[in-house]
């Protein structure tokens, strides 16, 4: 397998009883660690605070479609909430 470049989409996710669920994408970073100093710089603020389970940290594959016509659903599912942290697009 030849080597692929990847980031960590960090994400705020938060299910709602009424109405849609949200999601608010905090950033992009280079690694891992990267992304989980970010929720550390978070998590103890207004808004974040009262849903500290609400961080997800997702590695995605660059260079590669997010949408494809036979299996969209395995190629973006980093934006649903509730799904456990993944590696997107290696399909």
């Amino acid at each position: 397998m030849a080597f692929m470049d990847t980031v960590w989409l960090l994400w705020f996710e938060q299910e709602r009883e009424e109405g849609e669920d949200t999601g608010l994408l905090i950033g992009v970073y280079r690694t891992e660690d990267d992304a989980n100093a970010a929720k550390e710089r978070l998590k103890d603020q207004p808004g974040f605070s009262e849903y500290p389970e609400g961080f997800k940290a997702y590695e995605y594959v660059l260079g590669r479609d997010s949408w494809t016509k036979d299996s969209p659903e395995s190629n973006w599912s980093f934006r649903i909430p509730g799904y456990q942290k993944q590696r997107v697009g290696t399909e």
